[in-house]
């Protein structure tokens, strides 16, 4: 049984680096400043293919929680949904605001020096606050496993 937990377990941390690294990678190359870069061009690929490669890891998330999850064992449901994982979840969720915290007041000190849009500071930290608490439970869940 510890294996089903420990695949499950595998795949949660997967899927979480994937959607963090994903959404980042589709948010970042849509701020005006690299847009209007020689990087623009790959740039607006790149955010294309992690579009769908996010929605499609979404997806593969919601599948797996609908259709595995219940048919195991009430014992291994327990097992993933255990207090590690609750308590990983809230330190993921703490130290994803910290990060925001930390990378607004960097934002307000670089807009002392150089002028940013309001979308894309909204892009920026609609980024940092979806991918922070995101890296931070699979590297929780990873280091506990």
């Amino acid at each position: 049984m510890q294996d089903i937990v420990d695949k499950f377990s595998q795949r949660r941390i997967l899927l979480m680096v994937i959607l963090a690294s994903t959404f980042l990678l589709w948010q970042i190359p849509r701020i005006e400043l690299i847009e209007n870069s020689n990087f623009g061009v790959i740039g607006e690929r790149l955010a294309g293919i992690s579009q769908i490669i996010w929605s499609l890891s979404m997806l593969a998330l919601v599948v797996m929680g609908r259709k595995h999850i219940p048919r195991a064992s009430l014992e291994t449901q327990a097992m993933l949904e255990d207090e590690l994982v609750k308590s990983n979840r809230a330190k993921a969720m703490g130290t994803g605001y910290f990060s925001l915290m930390v990378f607004i007041g960097l934002l307000f000190a670089i807009t002392r020096f150089m002028e940013i849009s309001g979308a894309d500071l909204a892009r920026l930290m609609m980024a940092i606050g979806v991918a922070a608490p995101l890296y931070a439970f699979a590297f929780l869940e990873r280091r506990n496993a």
